[in-house]
């Protein structure tokens, strides 16, 4: 499938979840936002050459598919390393994304990622949901006891 033709795939998915896609592109091709409820989803698909990081069978170069939803900043330093174990038990229990510390801008996102090969327009419905959904979730069970602040 052609990149322009990933792209159509990716606006018909977020048409499903009303949204017009042309409000939801970004400056850059390829580069979406779409909101649920007070969070912000960015939604990216790219050409990706093939590295130590990419695992998928007779991996070559690939159309990547990702959704990440920031969530808070992070906690003081004295919180973090529960917030840390916190986060890898949740990650346990997750299914479809995970929480992932941005270092270099100091946040706690809800990611997901894959490949596009053979994705569906359902699996892209499913996979914005469940980062809104995980997102939401994560919100509601650590801003309290960590004190977080949303980004």
């Amino acid at each position: 499938m052609e990149l322009k033709e990933q792209y159509a795939l990716m606006e018909e998915a977020i048409e499903h979840l009303g949204v017009k896609p042309e409000d939801a592109r970004c400056e850059d091709e390829g580069q979406w936002l779409v909101y649920r409820g007070d969070l912000e989803l960015y939604i990216d698909v790219w050409e990706e050459p093939a590295s130590e990081w990419t695992y998928h069978p007779g991996a070559h170069d690939t159309v990547t598919f990702q959704v990440v939803c920031p969530i808070s900043k992070m906690p003081s330093d004295d919180k973090l390393l529960f917030f840390y174990e916190d986060l890898l038990q949740m990650n346990f229990y997750t299914h479809f994304v995970s929480f992932v510390i941005n270092k270099k801008e100091g946040m706690l996102t809800c990611a997901f990622k894959r490949v596009m090969s053979n994705i569906t327009k359902s699996d892209i419905i499913e996979a914005i949901d469940a980062t809104g959904y995980y997102s939401s979730l994560a919100w509601k069970m650590l801003n309290q006891p960590y004190e977080l602040e949303k980004v």
